[in-house]
């Protein structure tokens, strides 16, 4: 396979820029809607006082419609015909993803982390305004970037591995269904979730038959490293490495549709 096949500069441009004009209403909308949405819910949530750990809820919900708008990513595979024709397009399998990636990824990622902040100032802004006559003392804290360390402190980056492990989830699974994918992809999600908790008890009583009572599950847990068990480990694991594996499964996903 020629190196230009695979991937072209000039053939990416050309087709990022084409994807951009002919889906401008579709992002427009999305980060409008999102934007007016923050807006609405800061103000209801200073109505009265809003402390520095009051953001961290608001950040997570902020975080839930960055995972649908990740989610929803390849929309021409919603029918049959827009997915023939996506799939004919004279560009690689690798561009077609890097272009969702970059637009899903890099530009969503920096538009929500800039509506966030200008709505939590511009919100607190109109309640202080709102708030100027009255005789009550109302506090309503500041927003900055810098309490998010705050919160997770020395789990930084595990807390932007995960978030990132999710939003591959959603953005490889959507290719594995046509209508509805972000859907279905979410009630996979779960179900391979529950399904994983069920498995617990089960091999609790396979391997720890005496201790295992009922969904009491016999998880022994031990030292691996200095301030690390075996738990910690797994779930480290599945954060920091699971994209290794999410990214490549939408390829060949995306390249099985092709063939």
């Amino acid at each position: 396979m020629k190196s230009n096949k695979f991937f072209s500069l000039k053939r990416f441009s050309r087709f990022f820029g084409a994807d951009l004009r002919l889906n401008k209403k579709y992002y427009f909308f999305c980060f409008a809607g999102m934007a007016v949405g923050l807006y609405i819910i800061f103000l209801l949530n200073m109505r009265y006082s809003l402390s520095e750990n009051g953001y961290q809820p608001l950040f997570v919900l902020g975080l839930l419609g960055l995972g649908a708008f990740v989610g929803d990513a390849f929309n021409d595979l919603n029918s049959k015909t827009k997915t023939a024709n996506y799939l004919l397009l004279p560009v690689s399998i690798f561009e077609k993803i890097l272009s969702q990636f970059v637009i899903r990824f890099v530009f969503g990622v920096g538009l929500f982390l800039l509506l966030f902040w200008v709505d939590a100032y511009l919100a607190r802004e109109t309640q202080m305004i709102r708030m100027a006559g009255n005789e009550k003392i109302y506090e309503i804290a500041p927003f900055h970037y810098s309490l998010l360390y705050k919160w997770v402190n020395d789990y930084m980056l595990f807390f932007v591995m995960i978030c990132v492990s999710i939003g591959l989830f959603l953005f490889a699974g959507r290719l594995f269904f046509g209508r509805f994918g972000l859907i279905k992809t979410i009630i996979a999600g779960f179900a391979a979730f529950l399904l994983i908790v069920c498995c617990f008890p089960l091999f609790s009583y396979l391997f720890y038959p005496a201790e295992t009572h009922g969904f009491d599950v016999k998880l022994p847990m031990y030292e691996l490293f200095d301030d690390i068990n075996n738990v910690e480990l797994f779930v480290y694991g599945i954060a920091y490495f699971s994209w290794l594996f999410l990214l490549p499964l939408a390829y060949f996903k995306l390249k099985e549709k092709q063939v």
